[in-house]
């Protein structure tokens, strides 16, 4: 990859990373439809409500991921090994501290889910919550960090690879396990181990790409204005997250699992958005590093102008096509209208 050129990279990450859009969508539409099918409408709703709730210990990263990935931008375009090594530690500090955090409020959230809801039995709840929560423990414990390692060297393409092979293993695996009526809470373990692993492939693969002084000292923090994005992640985590809480609180599993269907479509469109808009904002990133401020603002200008307008275009079509969709996408569901 050495042989790109700093477009082409862009370019690469881009597609790649639509390409796991694209595949994550159809993934993410293939399983709730079997786990409808399967399971019902409640088990759907519930395992979408425990993931919700899971989301929410994204509050206690305050930003600091995209202050991190930011803060590497300079460092990485001049080869400043010894500062990349001081971020890295200083950040994989801080998440394996959010991940033992995390332990705690599984704890809390394996009681407290069954309670709130008693359609089911107490140990059958609080087992599928400690199920789905392996996953997100091993992404803050292993690979966030990395993660934002190679997304900010434009190396995206990387951690996206990885993922789109463990996103296709987890779909064939869970569709050959319903089809063998397996339990839900087989279909979720196995799942969260395959999904898993794209951690640690990516903590694998940077100690073996990256000359990391792993056992280095921290005498001050190099992570400069390190909760200056708190606000506006504590904004973006409770507007994403809060609709399928309160719908736990104060409706059923049910009616979680018909707006799931829908959301899941507006989420979809909204990551492929997003996804395009990350490849951009580490092209940024290195222009920012470079000091190319006229090359910066014009491309700006052409992204804004193309972002509106791709993003007006996908959800007029969405608004028009949803219900359609849904209907034929819920075909064969009696247990609830989805419509």
């Amino acid at each position: 990859m050495k042989s790109l050129n700093r477009k082409q990279k862009f370019l690469f990450n881009t597609s790649t990373g639509l390409l796991r859009q694209v595949i994550a969508m159809l993934c993410g539409f293939i399983i709730p439809r079997l786990m409808l099918l399967h399971f019902g409408s409640a088990i759907n709703g519930m395992v979408a409500s425990i993931a919700n709730f899971l989301r929410f210990i994204t509050l206690l990263d305050m930003g600091v991921g995209a202050v991190v990935q930011s803060n590497l931008y300079g460092p990485l375009a001049v080869g400043d090994e010894d500062r990349v090594s001081r971020i890295v530690q200083s950040s994989n500090r801080f998440f394996r501290r959010i991940a033992y955090i995390f332990l705690g409020y599984i704890a809390v959230l394996t009681v407290a889910f069954p309670l709130l809801n008693r359609e089911y039995g107490f140990w059958f709840s609080a087992s599928l919550v400690l199920i789905i929560s392996v996953s997100t423990f091993a992404q803050y414990y292993f690979g966030i960090t990395y993660q934002l390692l190679l997304t900010a060297d434009q190396k995206g393409y990387v951690q996206e690879s990885f993922q789109i092979i463990t996103l296709i293993l987890n779909t064939i695996v869970c569709i050959l396990l319903m089809e063998a009526g397996a339990s839900v809470h087989i279909v979720k373990l196995v799942s969260v181990l395959i999904l898993s692993l794209r951690p640690l492939a990516q903590a694998l693969y940077v100690r073996r790409r990256y000359r990391l002084r792993r056992g280095i000292v921290l005498t001050e923090e190099p992570i400069r204005q390190k909760w200056n994005g708190f606000s506006q992640h504590t904004a973006a985590v409770v507007c994403e997250n809060a609709d399928v809480v309160i719908l736990t609180f104060f409706s059923t599993l049910e009616k979680v699992s018909v707006y799931s269907v829908y959301c899941a479509i507006v989420s979809g469109i909204t990551l492929v958005i997003m996804t395009a808009a990350s490849g951009i904002e580490v092209l940024f990133g290195n222009m920012i590093a470079n000091e190319e401020n006229e090359r910066l603002q014009d491309t700006f200008r052409s992204v804004e102008w193309g972002a509106h307008n791709i993003t007006t275009v996908l959800f007029t079509v969405t608004a028009i096509t949803i219900v359609p969709f849904v209907r034929v996408y819920t075909s064969g569901i009696q247990d609830v209208n989805y419509i």
